[in-house]
């Protein structure tokens, strides 16, 4: 058996060995999950475009905004088992794997750099939030978390914002259910389960800056990198958070 001190973890894209050059685990699940991404977009828009009324009412910016939530929604929910699964180990158990952080960080950021790439005219706080994601995931490739970092705070925002899809979920399900019965209460478990995560990812922020800046103080760039970063995905959480509070009685026209 290996620990993972054993293991040599190459940093490099591609790396050569024996004479043959290879591609590292974390591209090759960066391409594999794009692909997917691809595929169930595809998937939910053919199937919404047979099965759903609204659905077809609605321009293609409203129509690639719902495939883009309904579709994270499931990517979200089949990552919250792994999610559940790290905040047990890092949390409660302090074992931060760095290899499987890069790997799951890449997985979960790429349907923001996707939606970032496809959906144009998005919200001003949407797109900075998928910007900084984006920025964030490529970032998070070259950092090590053994040993407390101040990026452990960028990994568990992650880990919680996992478990958040049922916000995705509603955003898209709003458009093409508009007068469902469930809808009010899908806002509410939304609105309820993003308070509760948002919560408990700045009670943990806020440990670590704190930590942060009493152990190694202020003067260091990429600390304030992660602050910056951090709070402007806050900026659009408080926007969510706020637009969630709104009667699901009211059809809302504005798209967050």
């Amino acid at each position: 058996m290996f620990s993972k001190y054993d293991i040599n973890y190459d940093i490099n894209i591609v790396y050569q060995k024996n004479n043959k050059y290879f591609i590292s685990i974390e591209l090759f699940v960066i391409l594999i999950t794009f692909n997917c991404l691809m595929y169930l977009n595809r998937f939910l828009h053919i199937n919404l475009k047979k099965h759903n009324v609204e659905y077809l009412k609605l321009d293609n910016y409203k129509q690639k905004y719902v495939i883009k939530n309904i579709s994270k929604c499931f990517w979200l929910f089949g990552l919250s088992f792994f999610s559940i699964y790290i905040l047990i180990q890092t949390i409660i158990h302090n074992i931060w794997d760095t290899h499987l952080v890069n790997i799951l960080g890449a997985v979960y950021g790429l349907p923001d750099t996707y939606s970032l790439i496809t959906i144009p005219n998005l919200p001003k706080s949407t797109k900075i939030h998928h910007a900084v994601v984006t920025f964030l995931w490529i970032l998070n490739y070259f950092q090590t978390i053994e040993v407390f970092h101040y990026w452990r705070g960028i990994v568990v925002y992650a880990l919680f914002s996992i478990l958040c899809g049922s916000v995705n979920g509603y955003l898209g399900y709003r458009l093409i259910f508009p007068d469902s019965e469930y809808r009010q209460t899908f806002k509410k478990f939304a609105r309820y389960n993003y308070i509760f995560c948002f919560i408990s990812i700045w009670i943990y922020q806020y440990f670590t800056i704190g930590t942060w800046l009493n152990v190694y103080g202020w003067k260091c760039i990429g600390f304030w990198i992660y602050f910056i970063s951090s709070h402007l995905i806050m900026y659009d959480d408080i926007i969510l958070i706020r637009f969630l509070k709104k009667d699901a009685r009211v059809k809302e026209n504005k798209l967050e």
